[in-house]
C-alpha cells in the first residue's frame, strides 16, 4: 500500500517500469535522465508473472504508479489496484518503424494491440503502402497473428516487444514499434499521476482530520455507493469500526441509511427523521459534484437528544434576567426643605405626604 504520510510524501515519485526485451533496454536507457525527479526501477517480467512479482514486492516496497505497454499493459491494469500508464502509439512511432522495415523488405506486417489504428489504416490507404494489419488482445492472439503473417509471406513484422520477439522466434525481422519518446512520454505521465495522486492524498487527510472533530455522523460514498469516508461520530452511533466500512455499499452496512435514492435522483433532502434502534436521528442526504458532474453523496446524521440538549443550553443561556431596583430610598439625596426628612421619619413615622 502506498504511504504518503509524514516524511514519505516530500521523497521522489517511485515509479515501477515493467517491460521484457525490446522496452527493457530503453528503459533501462532513460532511467538515468530521470534520476533527479523519479526513482525508476524496472521489472522484467510480464503478465501472470508481472503481477505476482508486484504483489510480493509491494509487501516491504512500495510504488506510485506502473509504466507498461501492450497487452502487457492491459494486464496489469485488470490485476493491480495500481495506476499504470500505458506507452501509446503515435504517428512518429509507425513512420520511424516503417522506415526502418523497407530497408529490410515490402511485404511488411503491423501487429498493434487492442485495435488497428485508424489513422495506420488511413495511412496505408492514402500512401498505398503494402502493409498487412492485425490486432491482438492477449499473448496467444499474438502468436497467432505472427504465424498468420508468417505464413502469408510476411517477412518483417512491426509491432510492441512480443510481437517483434515473436517475429525473430519465426525467422522473420522483428521491428519494436515504440520510439523512445513515446516510453519518456508514459513515464512523464506517471511521475504526474505520482503528484495528483498525493494532492489528493493530502487533500483527503485534511478532510478527515475536520470529519474526526464533527459530533454529527458523517458518511460520504461514491457513485456505487461504496463507502469513502466514515468518521467516528457515526462509527459510535452505527458502534461498527471504519475500516469494516471503508470499501462496503452503504446500504449492505445500515439499509436504512442508504443514499441510494440521492444517488440516482441527485436531489438533497435535508433535515429528516429517521428512527435507528432507540434513537431519534435528524440526517441530510446531498449529492456530492465535482465541476458540475455529480460523484457521489454525503449524509450527516445527528442525534436528536443533542440537538434538544443543546436548544436548552441556548434557552438557559439568553433567559431575561429578573429586573431590581437600582437605587433605594434612602439613597436619595436633595437640599431643599421640602425633600429633608424630619427627625425620627425613619423610625416610626410614615413619610410626609407632600410634593418635593
Amino acid at each position: 500500500m502506498v504511504d504518503y504520510s509524514g516524511q514519505n510524501r516530500d521523497r521522489k515519485p517511485i515509479i515501477w517500469a515493467v517491460g521484457v526485451s525490446r522496452l527493457k533496454h530503453v528503459l533501462q536507457e532513460l532511467a538515468p535522465h530521470y534520476a533527479e525527479r523519479a526513482e525508476i526501477h524496472i521489472i522484467d517480467k510480464g503478465f501472470d508473472e508481472a503481477v505476482e512479482a508486484i504483489k510480493h514486492r509491494r509487501r516491504t516496497d512500495e510504488a506510485d504508479a506502473l509504466v507498461a505497454a501492450g497487452s502487457n499493459g492491459a494486464f496489469l491494469r485488470r490485476h493491480l489496484a495500481l495506476p499504470v500508464a500505458l506507452v501509446t502509439l503515435t504517428g512518429f512511432d509507425v513512420l520511424k518503424a516503417l522506415a526502418e522495415a523497407r530497408r529490410i523488405s515490402e511485404r511488411i506486417g503491423v501487429v498493434t494491440h487492442g485495435a488497428v489504428p485508424p489513422e495506420l489504416a488511413q495511412f496505408k490507404a492514402q500512401f498505398g503502402l503494402p502493409l498487412t494489419l492485425r490486432a491482438y488482445h492477449t499473448a496467444d492472439d499474438a502468436r497467432a497473428r505472427v504465424r498468420e503473417l508468417a505464413d502469408a509471406g510476411t517477412e518483417a513484422i512491426i509491432g510492441p516487444g512480443l510481437v517483434a520477439d515473436l517475429a525473430v522466434r519465426s525467422g522473420l525481422a522483428g521491428i519494436f514499434l515504440y520510439s523512445h519518446h513515446s516510453v519518456a512520454e508514459a513515464l512523464d505521465k506517471a511521475i504526474e499521476i505520482a503528484r495528483v495522486g498525493r494532492v489528493e492524498v493530502a487533500r483527503r487527510e485534511r478532510l478527515d482530520t475536520i470529519l474526526k472533530q464533527l459530533n454529527e455522523g458523517v458518511v460520504a460514498v461514491d457513485m456505487d455507493e461504496r463507502v469513502q469516508s466514515f468518521n467516528p461520530a457515526l462509527e459510535r452511533l452505527l458502534s461498527l469500526p471504519a475500516e469494516q466500512a471503508i470499501g462496503r455499499r452503504l446500504s449492505e452496512i445500515a439499509p436504512s441509511l442508504s443514499l441510494r435514492s440521492t444517488l440516482e435522483q441527485g436531489r438533497a433532502e435535508l433535515e429528516r427523521i429517521h428512527r435507528l434502534g432507540s434513537r431519534t436521528l435528524v440526517t441530510n442526504r446531498i449529492p456530492i459534484r465535482e465541476q458540475g458532474v455529480q460523484t457521489g453523496a454525503v449524509m450527516t446524521l445527528q442525534d436528536s437528544a443533542a440537538i434538544q440538549r443543546v436548544d436548552r443550553s441556548l434557552r438557559s443561556t439568553d433567559k431575561p434576567r429578573q429586573l431590581a431596583a437600582k437605587y433605594e430610598l434612602d439613597q436619595l439625596l436633595g437640599s431643599s426643605p421640602r425633600c429633608n426628612k424630619p427627625s425620627g421619619w425613619r423610625r416610626n413615622m410614615r413619610p410626609p405626604r407632600r410634593p418635593c
